[in-house]
């Protein structure tokens, strides 16, 4: 009877009826004999804990986009701030500077301009162009510079005839073999 004052109140539409009262009734008329006579209570007595016992790690295994611009990409002990190349791990600040069109210690200078390498060979100035330099003014570099040779002992490197593959003259006071003295008569 509850629903059926509550649908009373409601508006019904143009050919709507409301509802049989007799269909709403509290009554059971079930005549089967199906009673419940058990006395239990169903009381829920666990206590839901949650016995999930992992650490609850990230296992986010995407590759993170941002990286740090000072990281030691290539694993050589230096951070990209100061390693000129830092995907080779041979080309460093630390690194030995070699005649090989590579800047491998990072101060700017080329093989050409960097006197720095250990492979680089010792070029003397030879300015008579007897193809023999001055053995205290050289350079070394990793390739052959201009009026530079690699043999030194020249004398007297504005006098082409004198040198040490020249034939000394004895007597004449000068010494034209680069021995260290003129030859005796």
């Amino acid at each position: 009877m509850l629903l059926a004052g509550a649908l009373a109140s409601c508006d019904f539409g143009q050919g709507q009826r409301p509802p049989d009262d007799s269909a709403t009734s509290d009554t059971d008329t079930d005549v089967d004999a199906d009673t419940d006579t058990d006395a239990d209570t169903d009381t829920d007595t666990d206590t839901d804990t949650d016995a999930d016992t992992d650490s609850d790690t990230d296992t986010d295994t995407d590759a993170d986009t941002d990286t740090d611009p000072n990281a030691d990409a290539d694993g050589d002990g230096y951070t990209s701030d100061v390693d000129c190349d830092d995907s080779d791990p041979a080309i460093n600040p630390g690194a030995t500077e070699m005649c090989d069109g590579v800047d491998n210690d990072c101060d700017g200078a080329t093989d050409g301009t960097d006197t720095s390498c250990v492979d680089a060979i010792k070029y003397y100035r030879d300015t008579d162009h007897d193809t023999f330099g001055v053995s205290t003014d050289f350079i070394a570099s990793c390739s052959p510079p201009r009026n530079r040779v690699t043999r030194a002992g020249d004398c007297d490197d504005g006098d082409a005839a004198i040198n040490p593959d020249a034939t000394d003259v004895c007597g004449d006071g000068i010494d034209q073999n680069c021995d260290g003295s003129d030859t005796p008569c």
